[in-house]
């Protein structure tokens, strides 16, 4: 089983070597720049076509109020962006077979009330802490989706619990995380010990590039 544990000790074994003594790099910090690289790659995954199913995570509440017409659903943390509408593989009632709810834009859930069968559908919106929920009732419902801080959840345990990621991923997720850590202490790229020179990955660096230009606009918004 992979945990976050595991990932962060693998890093700084492999890393070790090429700082200096007055370097001190805390695992807060190498948790921020794995779950950044995670990121990244989940948004190569996505660009390439790869499945990623192994990245999803599941959540369970019960909606909580908001209008007559609208619940919110609150998030343990945001929905991983840059891979569209595939950040979430389910989100529904806990029963098998009951209807599911339609992911949709804030704008056409605000719209529904104006279409043919729009009063009887059950939708809902990203809105970055919470799913905005139509429904007049409160159920609870289970939410599979892929998370931009994976252990934000409270019962996430970090010597423990699964790290939503595949075992063929976790490779590359320590280039990423070796080039985030790189280009942020000014070290060389090629940190990784295998007498390859990984930097010639054009789209891991693409990948990286990206994820560190997207950081500042999200900051902005």
């Amino acid at each position: 089983m992979i945990t976050l544990e595991s990932i962060v000790e693998s890093i700084k074994i492999q890393i070790k070597p090429h700082l200096t003594d007055d370097v001190i790099i805390h695992d807060a910090w190498l948790i921020e720049m794995i779950n950044e690289s995670r990121g990244a790659l989940m948004r190569s995954l996505f660009t390439s076509g790869d499945n990623f199913i192994a990245f999803f995570q599941e959540y369970t509440r019960t909606l909580d109020d908001f209008n007559a017409n609208f619940k919110k659903f609150v998030l343990p943390s945001k929905l991983m962006q840059g891979i569209g509408k595939k950040n979430i593989l389910y989100f529904g009632p806990e029963e098998m077979g009951a209807p599911t709810y339609h992911y949709c834009s804030f704008e056409e859930l605000m719209n529904y009330n104006y279409h043919r069968f729009g009063a009887s559908k059950l939708a809902f919106a990203d809105m970055g802490t919470y799913l905005q929920v139509r429904t007049n009732s409160k159920p609870t419902l289970v939410l599979k989706a892929i998370f931009e801080v994976p252990n934000d959840f409270d019962d996430f345990v970090y010597e423990t619990s699964p790290y939503p990621i595949g075992e063929n991923n976790v490779r590359q997720l320590e280039i990423i995380t070796f080039q985030h850590i790189a280009s942020k202490l000014g070290m060389p790229v090629d940190l990784i010990n295998n007498g390859m020179d990984e930097t010639k990955n054009a789209s891991v660096n693409k990948q990286v590039q990206q994820s560190e230009q997207q950081q500042p606009q999200e900051q902005q918004q």
